[in-house]
């Protein structure tokens, strides 16, 4: 077994504060879900509009874009019935569909940007509306993270080994490798 080196024990940190926030977003909406129709409905999607500033903003600096608002959608066990909410003033409200709850923010114009159309400059609508599912992640340890890259690299090495059957059992031995092309654009 290998032992996991100190990337493998970041991963693995970063992956479980991935699952924390998951599981927390599921809690939530779990949570409002029961307060609004009982038991028995699961977490399954939304739907949200970032505002278009907000979303070139985030695509430049990485970080994730605040939604001007949210729809979440909720799937009974049993039934498969899906329901729709969002949240009002810190209270979640039912309502029909995503269409529903956005309303006019839905085809709400930009009140600044413009974009050309047919030769014409207009405004395009100020959001864009998204979809993420809610679900919950089991991440690996870096234990396991360790494992599957030696997994990895032995099926590297094996098929290597089969692609250069001339120097096959070097390959095996660790004597010799194939050069590898870089992976990605090449710099020039």
């Amino acid at each position: 077994m290998t032992n996991p080196t100190a990337q493998d024990i970041e991963n693995a940190r970063i992956r479980q504060e991935i699952a924390a926030r998951f599981q927390a977003e599921y809690n939530q909406c779990a949570a409002w879900a029961e307060q609004l129709f009982g038991t028995g409905y699961q977490p399954s999607h939304r739907h949200f509009l970032v505002d278009k500033e907000d979303e070139d903003r985030c695509r430049h600096t990485g970080e994730r874009p605040t939604p001007a608002a949210t729809v979440f959608s909720v799937r009974h066990i049993e039934s498969g019935e899906r329901r729709h909410f969002l949240i009002r003033d810190g209270k979640p409200v039912v309502v029909a569909s995503y269409e529903e709850g956005f309303g006019p923010l839905l085809l709400e114009l930009h009140p600044t940007l413009r974009i050309e159309v047919r030769e014409q400059m207009v405004a395009p609508q100020r959001y864009s509306l998204c979809w993420s599912s809610i679900e919950t992640y089991k991440p690996r340890t870096a234990e396991e993270l360790a494992a599957a890259r030696q997994r990895r690299e032995e099926r590297k090495v094996e098929q290597d080994a089969e692609s250069n059957p001339l120097f096959r059992e070097q390959i095996r031995s660790g004597q010799w490798r194939p050069e590898r092309k870089p992976r990605g654009r090449t710099p020039g």
